[in-house]
C-alpha cells in the first residue's frame, strides 16, 4: 500500500452508513454533521460537516492530519483572503491551528477526515473542549436517542434551531436593545405555546393584523397584505395554530414573509413551513441574528428592494443595522402606507414617531442616524403609518407626522435640523 493511501487513512475504511436518510446532527448554532465512519482505537473519523452562512468554526488545534474536500458552498479561513469553494481540497498538517467561517448564500458542506483529536482553544490557547472518535460517537448516539426541540425564549419570543437542550442564553435578550426577564432566562417550545395560546386575526385600521390573543413576550402583531407581489406577511409572531392556518388560507394564504428586524424574527421559519416553505426576506446587515437557519431565508442588500411596482422594502438602519420598513402604494382606499415595525416607533399620542436603539432600555440613536433615515425616506409618499402592535398607528397625515417628529427629535437632543 502506498504512503499516499495511508496518509489519507483509506487503509482504515469501513462501509459507511447511507447518508441520504441520516439527519444532520447539531453541534452548535449553525454547525451540524453527518457521521460517515469512526476509526478504531479512537484514532479519527470521517464525516460531513455543514456550516450555515455566517457561522464560524471556533479556533482549534489538530493533533493529527486533516483532509477536507468542499462539496458545496464557500468558506474563508481567518487571516487568508482566498475564498475556498466547491471542489477545493485542503490539507492540514499535524499541530495546525485555524478558525474559519462559511460565507456566501448557502451552507458550506465539507467531507472531512480528521486523524487524532480536534482541540478547541480559548483566546489564551487553553483547551476548552475536544472532539475525537469517542466524543463524536457520543454525540451521534445522544442524537439518536434524544428528541430535538426548537426552543422559544419566553421573554422575546425568538425561536431557535433544533437542539437537544435550550441555548445557554437568548442572544436577543442579552443584547442591550432587549432584556432578560426578571425571573431569569426562561424557555418554552412552539408546541407548548400552540397548546395554550390563540392567534388573533382581525383588522387593525385598514389592514389585516395577525397576533396572539394572550400576553406573551414582545406584544407585536404582524400584518397580512394582499399586494401585487402576492400575499405578504409583514413581521411575524411566535406561534401559529391550525385554526390560524385555516383562517389565513381563506384569506388567500401567504406567498412571502418580510421582516423589519431581529426582534420580530420570532417563529418566522415555523410560519414559512406552515405555508409550504414560502420565502422569508431579511436585510443582509442582520444576517448574523438569524436564530434558526432555513433554506427559505433570503437576505437582501442595498437601500431599497423593490418587490413589485407598488411594494418596496426600504433599509432604515438605526434600531438595528438591518432595520427595514415596507412601503405599499396601493393599500385599501387607494392609500400609501408605511409599515415600520418599531424601526420607527410610534409614540403614545399616535401623532409622532421616534427612533430608538433600545425602546425598553430607553437608549436613543445619534443625530446622524436621524439625518440618514430622513434622507432614505425623503421621496417616499404615504398617508398612514403602521407601528409594531395593535392600534399603534398614525392614520392620516403620517408623512407630515414623520417629518415633524424627526425635526422634534433633533431639536430635543440639541442637534441641527
Amino acid at each position: 500500500m502506498t504512503s499516499e493511501v495511508r496518509q489519507c487513512g483509506y487503509d482504515r475504511w469501513t462501509r459507511p452508513a447511507s447518508q441520504r436518510h441520516l439527519d444532520w446532527i447539531p453541534l452548535s448554532t449553525g454547525i451540524s454533521f453527518k457521521p460517515i465512519v469512526f476509526f478504531p482505537g479512537d484514532t479519527g473519523y470521517q464525516l460531513l460537516l455543514k456550516v450555515e452562512p455566517g457561522a464560524v468554526v471556533p479556533r482549534h488545534h489538530h493533533t493529527g492530519e486533516v483532509h477536507a474536500f468542499v462539496l458545496s458552498g464557500q468558506r474563508r479561513i481567518a487571516g487568508c483572503p482566498e475564498v475556498i469553494g466547491a471542489g477545493s481540497y485542503g490539507y492540514e498538517p499535524v499541530d495546525n491551528i485555524d478558525t474559519w467561517e462559511a460565507i456566501g448564500d448557502e451552507p458550506c458542506v465539507i467531507h472531512i477526515e480528521a486523524n487524532g483529536r480536534v482541540e478547541y482553544l480559548d483566546d489564551d490557547g487553553n483547551i476548552v473542549r475536544h472532539t475525537d472518535a469517542s466524543t463524536a460517537i457520543g454525540v451521534h448516539v445522544t442524537h439518536s436517542t434524544l428528541a430535538l426541540t426548537r426552543h422559544v425564549c419566553a421573554t422575546c419570543g425568538t425561536q431557535y434551531a433544533d437542539a437537544t437542550g435550550p441555548p445557554d442564553s437568548c442572544r436577543v435578550c442579552t443584547d442591550d436593545r432587549q432584556h432578560v426577564g426578571a425571573d431569569g432566562q426562561q424557555w418554552t417550545t412552539h408546541d407548548e405555546l400552540a397548546a395554550t395560546l390563540h392567534n388573533r386575526i382581525e383588522l387593525d385600521g385598514d389592514l389585516m393584523g395577525v397576533g396572539i390573543v394572550e400576553p406573551f413576550a414582545i406584544p407585536q402583531r404582524a400584518l397580512l397584505l394582499p399586494t401585487d407581489a402576492g400575499n405578504i406577511l409583514w413581521d411575524c409572531v411566535s406561534v401559529i395554530t391550525p385554526t390560524a392556518i385555516d383562517e389565513i388560507e381563506r384569506l388567500g394564504g401567504i406567498d412571502l414573509i418580510a421582516i423589519s428586524h431581529p426582534h420580530f424574527y420570532s417563529a418566522m421559519v415555523e410560519w414559512s413551513d406552515a405555508f409550504g416553505g414560502v420565502p422569508i426576506l431579511v436585510h443582509d446587515a442582520d444576517r448574523d441574528w438569524i436564530p434558526r437557519p432555513s433554506p427559505h431565508i433570503t437576505t437582501w442588500t442595498g437601500d431599497r428592494h423593490q418587490l413589485s411596482p407598488t411594494v418596496a422594502l426600504i433599509h432604515c438602519p438605526g434600531h438595528f443595522p438591518g432595520s427595514a420598513v415596507l412601503h405599499w402604494t396601493a393599500a385599501p382606499h387607494g392609500k400609501g402606507v408605511l409599515l415600520t415595525g418599531d424601526s420607527l416607533h410610534v409614540a403614545a399620542d399616535r401623532r409622532h414617531v421616534s427612533v430608538m436603539h433600545s425602546v425598553p432600555n430607553y437608549i436613543p440613536v445619534a443625530a446622524p442616524v436621524i439625518h440618514d433615515i430622513r434622507r432614505r425616506l425623503a421621496d417616499v409618499a404615504f398617508d398612514d403609518l403602521y407601528g409594531f402592535t395593535w392600534g399603534l398607528n398614525i392614520i392620516g397625515n403620517a408623512r407630515q407626522a414623520v417629518d415633524e417628529s424627526l425635526d422634534r427629535y433633533l431639536t430635543a437632543i440639541g442637534a441641527t435640523t
